[in-house]
């Protein structure tokens, strides 16, 4: 989205917010729905082609398959390529399933997503550091970054047995 683009619908919530009274959490639906009726917006003309490539895309980000091991693992893959359409150099995000993809083709997938989260980080700590040196609070938050336990907690198991695993003889646990 350019920024005019994003301007625009920041200033259509200011109005929202100074026409309600809102100062508290912002709903789009509602400043959507107060939009369209007091005519401050108006539905653009849908081009089909992107609409239905916007949910093929959401689709191919959404779809997981359980893996031999159990895992409930990503199936398609998007990678960046350059490729020209109508003669006209352009960069698209080209998907492809994880079994049909070669290992050097995933293994530049797997580092463009890691990028991505890595860029992620980047832009919440600068908002983090924003935050914390320019609120009206006088708070200073700290985030936390490494997320080695929030992987390893999210690798445990979610299914349990429903009886207890056998006495093995040791110490009762203490209550």
């Amino acid at each position: 989205m350019q920024a005019g683009t994003q301007n625009k619908w920041i200033a259509l919530v200011r109005e929202w917010q100074a026409e309600t009274g809102s100062t508290g959490d912002v709903d789009p639906d509602e400043v959507s729905a107060w939009a369209l009726r007091t005519g401050r917006a108006q539905p653009q003309a849908v081009d089909a082609v992107r609409l239905v490539a916007k949910s093929i895309r959401r689709a191919f980000r959404e779809t997981r398959i359980t893996d031999p091991q159990n895992r409930s693992v990503r199936d398609w893959y998007g990678l960046p390529e350059g490729i020209e359409i109508k003669g006209v150099p352009v960069q698209r995000v080209l998907w492809n399933t994880r079994d049909a993809s070669t290992p050097e083709r995933m293994r530049r997938a797997f580092s463009y997503r890691r990028q991505a989260v890595g860029y992620d980080c980047a832009r919440l700590q600068t908002e983090v550091d924003s935050y914390n040196d320019n609120n009206p609070h006088g708070a200073h938050i700290q985030l936390d970054l490494n997320f080695n336990k929030d992987r390893d907690e999210l690798r445990q198991p979610t299914d349990y047995p429903d009886e207890p695993p056998p006495d093995d003889g040791g110490s009762p646990v203490p209550a």
